[in-house]
């Protein structure tokens, strides 16, 4: 338990390891499991994407996807009071969109660690959030 617990704490993931990891942290940081809320952020298809042209996904099968898949990685007794969500669009805004939304006291995510010509082009999504929330950010660093 954390020393100064949070009443609503947002762990934003992508389904990598380190991302699944941050929702255990945010549980030591939370007053209550009630108050953690699991969010994944699913960028738009794009029009000229094969699965798009072959009809095998659109974005609301991707979004009730990604929410099946967040309950069942979230199925044990420590999480079954944990919130989850998924939403389309670009991460970093709907990440610190929804941390308002909430009224989140703390947002808990890994940076992946992207350096150099790969951070210039795709961005951080975590320096992204950082820099424009209105609530504290704990980014927890990743070790390759």
């Amino acid at each position: 338990m954390s020393w100064y617990p949070k009443n609503k704490v947002l762990v934003p993931v992508d389904f990598s390891e380190v991302s699944l990891k941050a929702v255990d942290v945010a549980l030591e940081f939370a007053s209550d499991p009630s108050g953690v809320y699991v969010l994944h952020v699913a960028r738009e298809l794009n029009p000229n994407d094969p699965a798009v042209l072959w009809g095998n996904m659109d974005d609301n099968k991707r979004v009730e996807e990604s929410k099946t898949a967040l309950r069942e990685t979230f199925s044990g007794p420590a999480y079954e009071k944990v919130h989850v969500e998924t939403l389309l669009g670009e991460p970093g805004s709907k990440i610190v969109k929804y941390a308002k939304g909430i009224g989140a006291e703390l947002i808990v995510m890994p940076s992946h660690g992207r350096k150099g010509f790969e951070h210039m082009v795709i961005g951080s999504v975590a320096e992204r959030v950082l820099r424009t929330s209105n609530c504290p950010v704990l980014i927890l660093r990743h070790e390759e």
